[in-house]
C-alpha cells in the first residue's frame, strides 16, 4: 500500500506470481515500549508481549497484542507505526539481516475458509469461503474469538467493494471500468446466492454493508499459501494477523518475503535483503501488476509503479470530484464529503500523486491554468 494513496490494498488472484524463498533466522517476540509498539528480539522463542501505546487512541493495540500472545504470534525486531493520517505498517526497530524470520503466525491464529461453519453455496471457491469466514466473525462481534483483532481493522468496507455503482461508472478508463464492474457484480452475485442459502437454512438475514466489509477485509488482508499438513499440500487464502500489517509494493522494491513453514505449522515472513533500523518492511503484491490491475482488484494504485500501463482518469477536475466524494481516508473508499477551500490544495496534491503514475496524464503547466 502506498503512503500517498488513500485506497487500501486487497488481494486478488489475477496474474499473481508470489515469491518463494528459504526461511531462516531466529524467531522472536513483540515486547513493549512507551512511544510505540516494539517487536524486540530475545535470545529464545517467546510469546508476544502486551505493551502500552501513547497515541491519539490510548492503548489502541493492547487487547490485540494480548490476543496475539494467547495465539502464539511472534515476531522479531519490528515495530507497529501509525501516522496522523491513519497510515500504518511494520518497520524495523533495529538492523535485520537477510534470511531472518521477522513474523511467525501459527495456523490456529489465521482465519481460513477451511474453518468455515456457515453453509456455503455449492462450488464456492476458497476465496469465497474466506469471505464467508470473515462474515461469520463480523456477525457476532462480541462473541467472536477474533474480536480483539477485528477491533483494530478499518470500520468501513475497503477497496472498490465500498464504491457504489454510480462511483464505478465514473471511472474514465473503459477497460478498468468494465472489469471492475464485472468483478463487483460477481461478488454481489455470490452474496445473493448465499442469502438464498441462508434463508433455506433459516439463518438471519445478513446486511449488505457487513458483507462488503467482509469482502474488503478478505481481499485487503488475505494471503495465498501452499499449506502442508500430514504430508498433504493444499492452496488456501488465509488472513494472518500481524503479517497483514505489512504493506505491499512492487516486487523490485520489496524487502521481505513470506510462505508456509511445515515444521512450524505457521506462516513465516523473512527478510529477503538487509532491512535498516526504522525502514519499513514491505512484501510484494505480485509481479508485473499495472495500476489498472491494482485498482480493479486491490482498490489502490502506486506512485512510481514500474509496471503501470493505463490511465484510469483523464482530467484533474473529474478525479478531484470523484476522489472527494468517494473518500479520502486510509481506511478505504469511504468517508464522503465536500471539499472546503482550505482542503482543496491538499487534496489536489494527493490526487496528483495518485494519478501521476497513470500514464503521467498530468502536466506541470496545468497548475498555471
Amino acid at each position: 500500500m502506498s503512503t500517498i494513496c488513500s485506497f487500501t490494498s486487497s488481494v486478488c488472484n489475477r496474474r499473481h506470481v508470489w515469491n518463494r524463498g528459504q526461511l531462516g533466522g531466529d524467531i522472536a517476540s513483540i515486547s513493549g515500549g512507551t512511544q510505540r509498539t516494539r517487536l524486540l528480539r530475545p535470545t529464545r522463542l517467546t510469546r508476544l508481549k502486551t505493551v502500552s501505546l501513547v497515541t491519539s487512541i490510548p492503548n489502541k493495540y493492547d487487547a490485540f497484542l494480548d490476543w496475539c500472545d494467547s495465539k502464539g504470534v511472534v515476531a522479531p525486531c519490528l515495530e507497529i507505526f501509525e501516522d496522523a493520517s491513519g497510515y500504518r505498517g511494520l518497520r524495523a526497530s533495529e538492523q535485520i539481516q537477510t534470511g531472518e524470520v521477522i513474523i511467525r503466525v501459527p495456523l490456529e491464529a489465521c482465519l481460513t475458509g477451511s474453518s468455515l461453519q456457515l453453509s456455503a453455496p455449492l462450488d464456492s471457491s476458497g476465496k469465497q469461503r474466506l469471505f464467508l469466514r470473515v462474515l461469520e466473525e463480523l456477525e457476532r462481534p462480541e462473541a467472536s474469538a477474533w474480536a480483539p483483532y477485528l477491533a483494530v481493522l478499518p470500520e468501513d468496507p475497503v477497496g472498490v467493494i465500498g464504491c457504489s455503482k454510480a462511483d464505478l461508472e465514473e471511472i474514465q478508463d473503459v477497460l478498468t471500468k468494465d472489469i471492475t464492474r464485472e468483478w463487483t457484480g460477481e461478488i454481489m452475485g455470490f452474496f445473493r446466492a448465499f442469502q438464498e442459502k441462508a434463508r433455506e437454512d433459516l439463518l438471519e438475514r445478513v446486511e449488505e454493508l457487513t458483507w462488503r466489509k467482509a469482502v474488503g477485509i478478505a481481499h485487503s488482508r488475505g494471503m495465498f499459501l501452499e499449506i502442508s499438513e500430514n504430508h498433504r499440500t493444499r492452496e488456501d487464502l488465509v488472513i494472518a494477523p500481524v503479517a497483514d500489517l505489512l504493506n505491499h509494493t512492487a516486487s523490485e522494491q520489496s524487502n521481505a518475503n513470506w510462505g508456509w513453514r511445515e515444521e512450524e505449522n505457521a506462516l513465516c515472513v523473512w527478510a529477503q535483503q538487509p532491512i535498516a533500523a526504522q525502514e519499513e518492511a514491505k512484501i510484494s503484491y505480485g509481479e508485473e501488476l499495472g495500476n489498472d490491475s491494482l485498482f480493479q482488484y486491490y482498490g489502490f494504485v502506486l506512485p512510481n509503479n514500474p509496471h503501470d500501463t493505463c490511465q484510469i482518469f483523464d482530467d484533474l477536475q473529474h478525479v478531484v470530484k470523484w476522489y472527494d466524494r468517494v473518500g479520502r481516508g486510509t481506511g478505504g473508499l469511504v468517508v464522503p464529503g465536500r471539499l472546503s477551500a482550505l482542503e482543496f490544495e491538499e487534496v489536489v496534491a494527493d490526487v496528483l500523486e495518485i494519478c501521476k503514475p497513470l500514464a503521467f496524464w498530468y502536466r506541470a503547466s496545468s497548475l498555471e491554468d
